[in-house]
């Protein structure tokens, strides 16, 4: 949502929106700050009944599965039998979720994949028992938390059921947890240990992403224990959006393992087989399909949950009524959907399986307001009429409006009205107006002024949204809003020239961001205190300075980029299809291109600091990292790290996040793809240069043949994976040997002599050492990757590169895998087990590559 977005302009919007005096519902998609919700509550084991008035203080986002609200409870009344079990307090602040997302295109999406898996509506947004089942087995599993992990607090207590009759949805009142998805944290020894799931127990976990990690491990084991295996998906960790799933609670303790708490409980996607939406989702079709489910939501096994509540008694508090209500529930939830993957032939003979859920559709309807109450009874009763008005609703951009005009009275009048009153005319115009104002506002693509000022003129805004409406939002209102479009520009163009000069609003801009940070809990009050007090420091103010200077070149490689493409185009070509082809290949190329014209002049500028200074010490990070295109930024923070550990952090923190989620598609915030970024461009560059000061003893003792051959001229000394290098290199170099026609035989002669050599001075550099394979020894990976490389030799072979490539992902596959018997190799004796495991690796590959080869031959008839 937009930074700019006011609450209060919404609530006017709305506000005029409900004053035109419609005869149609409202269309509210949103709460604000200040709305007062008057909800019926069912209390969750036990079920106490109870109204409930709360205060919304503050939208706090959502996802697929809905939007949450921080609201405090202002009063309660549910007479003296509520009163003894009511676990609200009135003042109390809790977590209000609404399974209905507030935008259209996360309904349409949801409400698809939902429909095409199981023939119904989304039931946990308007089918009572659908909430009832979630929330029981919430509650449940909560109690299985007490047993398994320690503590019912490593789940957030849900206290309540509601229908929202606003936003047309069921939702939960929840405890309200105060915490954070994750610190991104300096850690420089990413290479000294695994990170595999198991690997490292709870113990010993000292980064929260360990931490974090093994709890939602613990937590998959304990859902699947407990029969709920559709429900673990939500903490599956290689879904890698699960991860905001589990918060840390503020103040929860001191280790990285204190204070998790599991918070998500309602599944906003339904996981379809042909249809994974990230790399675990192939892992848990596959294991959905053996088990024999089609479709995977939310489905439990109540059976399996009874053997787990038996033999923890004494834990599981309120049993007996608590999966009584689950087993009803459940069954009249799932009985109300198609779902002809579970049902089958049930479907085709099963008749009142039809007419419940022909029931549940039209609930969902008339819950949602597009049909009215008689007319969901009689639809509920029509299968086939039910159907017409389901597929209705697909077609394009009037279907909604035409399912209206059928099914809800107020609509027809609504209709009829806006074609014989001019004046109700332009009533219904300013109130559709209002409506999607105050969404364009929310999304920022109108600021607050002109949202209201577009609201009195609904004959702009229609044209508007039926033309520029139709661009991407930032482009909209920088076309339609000179305040806006001037801001930023001075972000791209005056600011950094600012910060560059100006030494107080430098200051001013850091301790911005550092607020923010507390905010948003990436620093902890000690740490932004400890910020604050450094801001003045020197340093500092030159890494600000050299950011400046890095905005600033932003532009230069779009700048150059444009200008030899617009040149190319109409000087160097000779027709329109090559002048296409030379402008768009110019702009890829300055895209992928590792160097750029912008991250030239940014590292430029850091060798004139060196010079200037005259001092190589306090720069040489920045400035082997200043002059790559897209990670440039982090050349201060990696440089920071030791002396400003918290800063460095921070701000490559924040590159991290705000790259990642230039792309929506990315994810929730504080997923798993934030910390990969951090981990891939901050971490992984700091602890290789852990690692190569680690091994610096060990260089200066090997010399001559180990240092030149053993090593392949230094390469094996390189902090990372160097043995891939060289294998890499090994290809490249096999590559150009192929095309310049080379005998396959030097290449056999080049492999075995570099096992001769290999051999002996392996053990030479073991004795040296003192330990076995040392790591800087790569001579062995070029005997494998030359000996895997043959496939390109081979009689059918018509790829060249190709199987080159081929050969050595094959190759490190199997040299890191190590079948057998690769891995008993290992244990020869010297320098053999050295050289010969990558042999047999090799071997390997070769055949495989040449098999790949030989099968794509024939596939293409070659």
């Amino acid at each position: 949502m937009e930074a700019g977005y006011s609450p209060e302009v919404c609530r006017q919007l709305v506000a005029s929106a409900a004053g035109a005096g419609l005869l149609r519902p409202l269309h509210l998609t949103r709460h604000e700050a200040g709305d007062v919700l008057e909800l019926d509550l069912t209390g969750v084991a036990p079920a106490w009944k109870a109204r409930a008035w709360f205060e919304v203080e503050r939208y706090v986002g959502g996802g697929f599965a809905g939007q949450v609200y921080r609201a405090v409870l202002r009063r309660a009344d549910g007479g003296a039998e509520a009163a003894s079990a009511l676990p609200l307090v009135v003042g109390g602040t809790y977590a209000l979720k609404m399974f209905v997302p507030w935008t259209r295109l996360g309904r349409a999406l949801r409400d698809a994949l939902y429909g095409v898996g199981f023939q119904a509506p989304f039931g946990l947004q308007t089918t009572p028992a659908a909430v009832r089942a979630c929330a029981l087995w919430h509650k449940l599993i909560r109690q299985g938390a007490a047993v398994r992990l320690g503590s019912a607090d490593a789940v957030v207590d849900v206290h309540a059921t509601f229908f929202d009759a606003g936003l047309g949805s069921m939702g939960e009142v929840l405890e309200w947890v105060s915490g954070r998805p994750w610190r991104l944290e300096v850690n420089d020894r990413l290479f000294i240990r695994p990170r595999h799931a198991g690997v490292v127990p709870p113990a010993e976990c000292k980064t929260e992403y360990e931490a974090k990690r093994d709890f939602m491990r613990r937590m998959v084991a304990l859902f699947h224990e407990m029969g709920a295996p559709e429900l673990a998906r939500q903490y599956e960790w290689w879904t890698m959006k699960s991860q905001p799933n589990v918060l840390k609670r503020t103040g929860g303790g001191g280790e990285s393992s204190d204070g998790l708490v599991a918070v998500d409980f309602g599944p906003g996607l339904a996981l379809l087989p042909f249809l994974p939406m990230s790399p675990g989702d192939v892992r848990l079709i596959a294991r959905g399909l053996a088990a024999g489910r089609v479709v995977q939501f939310d489905r439990g096994d109540l059976d399996r949950l009874e053997e787990f509540a038996a033999a923890h008694l004494r834990h599981i508090v309120g049993l007996g009524a608590a999966v009584a209500e689950l087993r009803l529930a459940e069954t009249a939830y799932h009985d109300s959907q198609l779902d002809a993957a579970h049902h089958r032939l049930r479907v085709l003979t099963d008749g009142a399986l039809r007419q419940r859920s022909c029931r549940a559709w039209a609930g969902h309807y008339e819950a949602r307001r597009i049909m009215g109450s008689a007319a969901a009874e009689r639809f509920s009763r029509r299968p086939l009429r039910l159907v017409l008005f389901i597929l209705l609703g697909l077609v394009p951009l009037i279907g909604r409006l035409l399912q209206r005009l059928w099914g809800s009275a107020a609509y027809r009048r609504h209709a009829a009205a806006m074609l014989t009153d001019g004046a109700y005319l332009g009533r219904a115009l300013r109130g559709h107006a209002a409506e999607r104002l105050a969404d364009w506002h929310r999304k920022g693509r109108a600021g607050p002024e002109r949202a209201l000022r577009l609201a009195d003129r609904p004959v702009l805004f229609l044209v508007e949204s039926a033309t520029l409406g139709l661009l991407p939002r930032g482009m909209h209102r920088f076309l339609t809003d000179g305040r806006y479009a001037w801001q930023v520009l001075w972000r791209l163009i005056v600011r950094p020239v600012k910060l560059y000069f100006n030494e107080a609003f430098r200051r001013e801009w850091l301790c911005g961001m550092i607020a923010e940070g507390r905010a948003e809990g990436l620093l902890s009050p000690a740490e932004a205190d400890l910020l604050e007090s450094q801001v003045d420091d020197p340093f500092i103010q030159k890494y600000l300075k050299c950011l400046a200077v890095h905005v600033c070149t932003l532009p230069v490689t779009q700048i150059v980029s444009g200008a030899l493409a617009i040149y190319a185009f109409f000087f160097w070509a000779e027709t329109w299809q090559e002048a296409w082809t030379y402008a768009l290949g110019i702009l890829a190329l300055f895209q992928v291109t590792p160097i750029s014209p912008g991250s030239f002049t940014r590292g430029a500028y850091v060798v004139y600091m060196i010079l200037r200074d005259r001092t190589w010490k306090e720069y040489r990070v920045a400035a082997a990292v200043s002059f790559w295109k897209y990670i440039g930024y982090l050349g201060f923070p990696i440089q920071m790290v030791w002396k400003y550990p918290v800063l460095a952090r921070f701000m490559a923190g924040r590159w991290a996040t705000g790259a990642i989620h230039v792309v929506p598609v990315f994810g929730e915030r504080g997923a798993l793809l934030e910390h990969g970024a951090f981990n891939l461009f901050f971490n992984v560059p700091v602890s290789l240069r852990r690692r190569w000061q680690a091994d610096g003893p060990e260089r200066a003792r090997v010399r001559g043949a180990a240092r030149w051959v053993g090593a392949a001229g230094g390469i094996g000394f390189l902090p990372g994976p160097s043995g891939t290098l060289v294998a890499g290199l090994a290809a490249a170099a096999q590559g150009a040997a192929f095309y310049l026609g080379a005998a396959a035989w030097t290449v056999i002669a080049a492999a075995a002599a570099t096992a001769v050599i290999g051999v002996p001075l392996a053990a030479r550099l073991e004795r040296r050492l003192g330990c076995e394979d040392p790591r800087m020894f790569v001579l062995d990976e070029v005997t494998g990757m030359l000996i895997a490389g043959m496939a390109a030799w081979m009689p059918w072979s018509r790829w060249g590169w190709l199987t080159l490539a081929t050969a050595f992902l094959w190759f490190r596959v199997t040299d890191i895998w190590k079948p057998p018997p690769v891995r008993q190799l290992e244990d020869l004796p010297g320098g053999w087990g050295v050289v010969a495991d990558d042999v047999m690796a090799g071997l390997y590959a070769l055949a495989l590559a040449a098999g790949c080869d030989l099968l794509l031959a024939r596939f293409m008839g070659l």
